[in-house]
C-alpha cells in the first residue's frame, strides 16, 4: 500500500492536459472552470483511493472531467496503473434508481463535502458555487458519481443496474 503522500504525488504528476483540451472543448467553461475543476478532480482521485469504502460523490463539473478521462480509454488505463497501481472503475447509476437512491446520492454528497473539509479546510460544492450558483446547492451533486467498491469489483457490491425492460 503506497503512503497517502506517494500517492498524491503520483495523482499530481499525471498530465491531464489532453483532458482539460478536451473539457474546453465539449463544455462552455471558463480557463477559471477548468483550473477549479482539475484542482477537484486530482483531489477526487486521491480521496477515492484513501476512502474505498465510501462513496466519493463529486460536483458535475469533475464528474465531467472524470468522463473525458475515462473515454481515453488507453490514458484513463495508464494513469490509474501509474497513479494507483489498478483501475479506478465507474458506477454511472448511483442516483438514478428511484428516490431513495437519489437521496443517499445527495447525502454522500453531502458526506464527500465533509471529508474534503477535513482534508483540504475547503470543499468543492463551496468553490463550484462562487463561480456558478447552480453548481452551489444540494443537486450539484453528479447523478453518476459514484466509486464506492471499486477497488475490488467493477461493480459495486448490491448495486444493481437500473434497466428500461424486464431481463430476458
Amino acid at each position: 500500500m503506497h503512503a497517502d503522500s506517494d500517492v498524491q504525488s503520483r495523482i499530481d504528476k499525471l498530465d491531464l492536459e489532453p483532458i482539460k483540451f478536451k473539457l474546453a472543448k465539449a463544455s462552455n467553461f471558463t480557463n477559471d472552470e477548468i483550473a477549479l475543476t482539475e484542482k477537484w478532480y486530482r483531489r477526487f482521485l486521491f480521496l477515492a483511493w484513501k476512502y474505498p469504502d465510501r462513496a466519493i460523490v463529486i460536483p458535475e463539473p469533475v464528474d465531467e472531467m472524470w468522463h473525458h478521462h475515462i473515454l481515453d480509454t488507453r490514458k484513463y488505463a495508464d494513469d490509474c496503473n501509474s497513479a494507483f497501481g489498478e483501475f479506478l472503475h465507474h458506477f454511472p447509476y448511483f442516483g438514478l434508481r428511484g428516490a431513495d437512491d437519489a437521496r443517499a446520492l445527495r447525502q454522500a454528497f453531502e458526506e464527500t463535502n465533509e471529508i474534503m473539509q477535513g482534508q483540504y479546510g475547503e470543499n468543492a460544492r463551496d468553490e463550484f458555487g462562487a463561480l456558478r450558483t447552480e453548481w452551489s446547492n444540494e443537486e450539484a451533486a453528479s447523478s453518476c458519481s459514484d466509486c464506492s467498491g471499486s477497488w475490488r469489483s467493477p461493480f459495486p457490491q448490491g448495486e444493481e443496474r437500473p434497466r428500461l425492460t424486464p431481463p430476458i
